[in-house]
Formats: C-alpha cells, sequence, structure tokens
C-alpha cells in the first residue's frame, strides 16, 4: 500500500512539473461559402489540438470584411471567396488559394435538362419564367461584385447583357451572402440562383442542382475541365507588422495534413495546392 501510495505522490508530482499547454483561440472569418468548411476543419484541428479552439465568426463578415479585420486584429485567419487586390494584399502577410468547389445553380424547380448558357440569358433577361410544370419561376440575385455574378457573367456575352440588365432591374431579390443564399433559395417556392457544391453538401440542403450545358457539377467534372464553373477559397493570415500567433501557425499546417484533405474530400472541395 506504501508503495503505491509512493507511486500517486510521485506521478502527482511530475504532473505538476510538467509544461502548461497554454489554451488558444483562433479567430477565423470572411466569405460566409467557408464558414461551414471551417467548422468541419476547426472541429478536426481541435480533436488533435484540445488545447486550441477554432473559433468561426457568423454571420459572415464576407470577403472585404474579413481582410479588414484581419488587418485590425480582430481575426486570426481571414477567408475570401477572390482573389485580393493589389491594395488589399499590400499589408497581409500571406494568402494562398486553398480550395474549389463547382458553382453551380440550384433551386426549387423541376427543369429535367437542367440549364444552358442559352437558359441563362433567357432566365436573367427575365423571359424565362416557368418551370417544367408551369410554376413560377423566383430568381434570387447575389451583388454585383459577389465572385458568383462575377463568373456568370463571363459564361457568354449574352449571359453578361442579361445579368447587368437584371442587377438594374428594381424589385429583384437579393441575397446578403452565401449562407442567406441558401437560406433564401430553400425558403422561396420556385426559387433558383447560385450556390456551391461543398457549401449545399455540409448544410445538408435539399435544393436540387442543374446540370449546366448538360454537364453535372462534381469535383470530378470540375478537375476534368468539363464543368466551367468553380468557387475558391483564399486563406489568408497575419498582417506583415506581426506575426502569427503559435496556434494559428498550427492550424495553417493542419489545413494540409491528412486529416484535412479527407475533411475536404468528404464535403466535395477540390484542394489546390
Amino acid at each position: 500500500m506504501r508503495l503505491q501510495k509512493l507511486k500517486e505522490i510521485l506521478i502527482c508530482g511530475l504532473l505538476l512539473l510538467a509544461p502548461q499547454v497554454q489554451a488558444e483561440d483562433i479567430h477565423v472569418g470572411g466569405t460566409g461559402s467557408a464558414s461551414p468548411l471551417m467548422q468541419k476543419l476547426g472541429a478536426a484541428y481541435h480533436a488533435q489540438y484540445p488545447a486550441d479552439e477554432v473559433r468561426v465568426m457568423l454571420p459572415p463578415p464576407s470577403s472585404g470584411g474579413g481582410l479588414r479585420m484581419l488587418l485590425s486584429g480582430k481575426l486570426d485567419v481571414a477567408l475570401a471567396g477572390r482573389k485580393l487586390s493589389a491594395e488589399e494584399a499590400s499589408g497581409i502577410g500571406a494568402v494562398f488559394e486553398y480550395v474549389r468547389t463547382p458553382l453551380l445553380i440550384a433551386g426549387r424547380g423541376t427543369r429535367k435538362a437542367g440549364f444552358t448558357r442559352v437558359d441563362l440569358a433567357e432566365l436573367y433577361a427575365g423571359r424565362l419564367l416557368r418551370w417544367d410544370d408551369g410554376a413560377a419561376i423566383r430568381l434570387i440575385m447575389r451583388s454585383p461584385y459577389e465572385s458568383d455574378t462575377l463568373q456568370l457573367r463571363g459564361l457568354s456575352p449574352a449571359v453578361d447583357v442579361a445579368l447587368r440588365d437584371a442587377l438594374a432591374r428594381p424589385g429583384m431579390a437579393y441575397a446578403e451572402n452565401d449562407l442567406d443564399a441558401v437560406d433564401l433559395l430553400s425558403k422561396t417556392p420556385g426559387s433558383v440562383g447560385t450556390s456551391s457544391l461543398g457549401l449545399l453538401k455540409l448544410m445538408n440542403s435539399k435544393l436540387t442542382i442543374y446540370p449546366l450545358d448538360g454537364v453535372m457539377p462534381s469535383v470530378a467534372a470540375l478537375s476534368e475541365g468539363r464543368y466551367p464553373l468553380s468557387k475558391s477559397i483564399f486563406v489568408v493570415v497575419g498582417r506583415k507588422t506581426q506575426q502569427p500567433s503559435a496556434a494559428t501557425k498550427r492550424f495553417i499546417e493542419f489545413l494540409h495534413s491528412p486529416e484535412a484533405m479527407d475533411v475536404l474530400r468528404q464535403a466535395d472541395y477540390q484542394s489546390v495546392f
């Protein structure tokens, strides 16, 4: 009994002498399309590093808002859904494109053949008004500078003109961010608009995903060049005037780990590195 007691005292003493790991929060935020993915990656990271906690900002502050918060010290990692401008990149420490997932047309209507580029031009011009079953189409728009809008405008000159006209048309319904878009599309009967495959997967969305020019959006179709639209997530770390914390460095390293790659594959994201 005495020997056992001595062992217990010795073990307790060693635990007291062992260096204590300081718990650290890693504050992450930006484009809404990245929020569910970062929550998933944050949980996987926390399982490996229990002393650290990844806190994803909700509601998302947008790409530009996340960058401003990073520069002001309110975030450790910013998430952008687009390339940074030269002015934005001038004050940050590092930026890299992390993942892509198909950008797609989704909604709550029946259209067996999906949409072609010609159909999209008719849709945004206000001439395609009904689903296959005769139900009214209700278009959900994004802002003129949102990456979804910019990519759609690049599909063809006709889509570009139609989208420009739709943005100027009064009374259109707009989603403020990617999460809001999924919510509006899900709640609005006859809705149609843009989202991304990975986001819909992580949100367990029941929205219908439509083929574009006969191709169903998938990571395979995107990587093979058969599907034309993608949604990127850029990771932005630190300020030029200040080194990121040790926990932030661990998290960035984890984003490239095999465990993180498993999360990406299961969530329909393609790594870009």
